[in-house]
């Protein structure tokens, strides 16, 4: 018997652990850090920034250690998210479902609840006009 599993319903999200610092938390989209050591950041701003986004933070194990998800289901990891919608990076930096205006757009998964998110990482950027 072969039993296959679809995965874009897995709840077991895929990812990697990585160096980041206090001020990153748990549901910010992040990139690796300019000091090119593997670490992560916070992106603070779509509109300057051309990096891109490579996961969202899961949960953080210390001040200055965190799990970064690039594919699986997030839970209660942003709130006012609109069901069915594409995430984005917004100009400051945070989850939304609204498209951004300006800056660079990436697609980053779609919402499944108002908290809850698909994150599946689109790994292009389109600068906006």
């Amino acid at each position: 018997m072969t039993v296959i599993l679809d995965a874009c319903q897995t709840t077991v999200p895929v990812g990697f652990n990585a160096d980041c610092t206090a001020s990153e938390s748990v549901g910010d989209p992040v990139v690796f850090s300019k000091t090119d050591d593997g670490s992560v950041e916070s992106l603070t701003s779509n509109v300057y920034d051309n990096r891109l986004v490579v996961g969202i933070i899961n949960a953080k194990s210390s001040d200055t250690r965190c799990t970064v998800i690039t594919m699986g289901i997030l839970e209660n990891i942003s709130t006012g998210l609109t069901r069915g919608l594409p995430l984005w990076v917004s100009a400051t930096g945070s989850l939304t479902t609204t498209k951004p205006p300006s800056g660079h757009w990436q697609v980053l998964g779609n919402a499944i609840s108002s908290t809850s998110i698909s994150v599946n990482i689109e790994m292009r950027k389109v600068k906006s006009l």
